[in-house]
């Protein structure tokens, strides 16, 4: 359970990190850049000391390659479910990409339950239920909702943003343990290289400070992966990302609440509610 609280307070300080960079007009492409740039060395750096306590290629040569093209495929979706958010925001509006994008919690949960077939109690479908609604009710006002304005790009979102949490579960199923910081280093790496190969390509300026705020989210972004991964190993996945995605939402809501002064809306209250009594039914 540690290693689930761990991944929650990384990925909570990385949704408040970017919330303070808009406030702060940042352009979130270098910013993203930056965040990747530092994961990876981060990566790196743990990759190095992994394999002088083991010699990966000695001991792991057969899943070395099958691990590398998990870790860019699992890049390549990270870095395009930013694009498409970014796309969805723009067309569809901030409160409908936000509500697809926590529904893609749908995916790994589901495909969990149905590839190795995890068992629940009723409690805990129970729960799944209502953690749902408590993250639909956190992330975004209801009324200002257009389900009329649903598009092919949202269903894409939900996708794009499921499958690559679910690649970690994937990983966690397939390869030894051994080889986390060999897959990370390569999912950040190409998503690294994929938005600086994007950055180039659509010629927008970059500061300085909005790399070096994009240095300062990749440390926990990296961390976050990291002990999902180990979370994986000793919870059910269809019980592990809910709660991870609903338990983030608390942390946020907590903080924005005592640190920044802001007044919860009744949605956010009950929203607030629900998830804690999400967490006390998928924990039984």
């Amino acid at each position: 359970m540690i290693n689930l609280l761990m991944a929650v307070l990384c990925s909570a300080s990385i949704a408040l990190a970017f919330r303070l960079s808009e406030l702060r007009k940042q352009e979130r492409l270098t910013l993203t850049i930056g965040n990747y740039m530092i994961a990876t060395v981060v990566a790196g750096g743990m990759l190095i000391y992994r394999n002088s306590q083991v010699p990966l290629l000695a001991t792991y040569r057969s899943e070395l390659l099958p691990v590398l093209l998990l870790g860019v495929l699992t890049g390549a979706l990270f870095f395009a479910t930013f694009m498409v958010y970014q796309r969805s925001v723009g067309s569809k509006g901030a409160p409908l990409a936000g509500a697809f994008a926590k529904m893609g919690t749908l995916v790994p949960m589901s495909l969990s339950l149905i590839i190795w077939q995890e068992t629940l109690s009723g409690f805990q479908y129970i729960g799944l239920g209502v953690a749902l609604m408590a993250m639909l009710l956190m992330s975004v006002p209801l009324k200002k909702l257009d389900w009329k304005n649903i598009h092919l790009l949202l269903w894409a979102l939900l996708l794009m943003g499921g499958l690559a949490d679910f690649s970690n579960k994937i990983f966690q199923e397939l390869y030894p343990l051994m080889l986390k910081e060999w897959f990370l280093w390569w999912v950040f790496f190409s998503a690294l290289v994929m938005s600086s190969i994007t950055q180039m390509i659509v010629k927008k300026s970059w500061r300085w400070a909005d790399l070096r705020w994009g240095f300062l989210i990749g440390v926990p972004n990296i961390f976050s992966s990291f002990f999902l991964i180990l979370a994986l190993t000793t919870l059910p996945a269809s019980i592990t990302y809910p709660l991870f995605s609903t338990g983030t939402l608390l942390v946020i809501q907590s903080v924005t609440r005592w640190v920044y002064k802001e007044r919860l809306s009744t949605q956010d209250q009950w929203g607030f509610g629900l998830a804690i009594l999400a967490l006390l039914l998928l924990y039984r």
